[in-house]
């Protein structure tokens, strides 16, 4: 809920999100896209509210601010489209499916605490050594070992003592 600070904000949502969407849907083509950057423009008001909120039209903001952003979202696929067009579309990669352990590992990946979380993936997931995954999270190696092995623990917690055999079928 929009405290003080953001006072009008949830009402211009409520009078202006459908139609901005359908309205950008019929530009762009794309209702899914059209969601998108509605919430993106109205995620830019809520961020400058101060401002755009004691304007005299801050839908007319919101709305330009959105059309803004579908244009950049066009020039972006028309890069794209001569991108493929001088190199070729990107090669098809099949796409692993997830197995019952994968999505018990994932889960009890996302349950941990961001800096755990982050030294497993690089660790285990990524198969960075602890200097690489130090490196690469900006923190020393005995951060990320004491990050592992709290994570580890809670892992064998949640999944059971085999947790390396569930992690090795997650990177499949």
């Amino acid at each position: 809920m929009a405290g003080k600070k953001h006072e009008g904000f949830e009402a211009l949502v409520g009078r202006e999100y459908e139609r901005l969407v359908r309205a950008l849907a019929l530009y762009c083509g794309d209702t899914a896209v059209a969601e998108e950057l509605a919430q993106d423009a109205f995620a830019r008001a809520y961020q400058r509210w101060s401002h755009v909120g004691s304007m005299d039209r801050p839908d007319a903001w919101v709305h330009r601010v959105a059309f803004n952003l579908a244009g950049t979202w066009f020039r972006r696929r028309y890069a794209e489209r001569r991108a493929y067009t001088r190199h070729g579309p990107p090669e098809e990669r099949e796409v692993p499916v997830d197995t019952a352990a994968g999505l018990t590992v994932r889960a009890a990946v996302l349950r941990l605490p961001p800096g755990q979380r982050a030294a497993i993936v690089h660790r285990y997931f990524l198969g960075r050594s602890v200097a690489e995954t130090a490196d690469a999270l900006g923190t020393s190696p005995g951060a990320v070992k004491q990050a592992t092995f709290k994570a580890m623990a809670a892992l064998r917690e949640a999944i059971g003592d085999d947790i390396e055999a569930h992690v090795e079928v997650d990177r499949a």
